[in-house]
């Protein structure tokens, strides 16, 4: 459809309408490639990262020693 209302556009009005619409089309491959990639990372990358971001905000809001300490002993069961 799109295309068809370019070359009536190009044909009737004089108007140069790009056939094909780049910019979706660059966008569309940029999102494909990351899914490409996210596809082939590693599962357990991915949970190390997760983990990781999950003890740091832990640890940023821990107050109590005891919860700290809790943090600090899953920190190094992690690595």
């Amino acid at each position: 459809m799109q295309i068809a209302g370019a070359w009536f556009m190009r044909a009737v009005e004089g108007y140069a309408v790009p056939t094909v619409p780049l910019f979706t089309l660059l966008g569309s491959l940029g999102m494909a490639g990351i899914e490409v990639k996210s596809i082939f990372e590693k599962g357990s990358d991915k949970e190390r990262t997760d983990v990781g971001a999950l003890l740091d905000l832990l640890e940023s809001a821990a107050d109590n020693e005891k919860l700290t300490k809790i943090i600090n002993n899953l920190k190094n069961l992690k690595k």
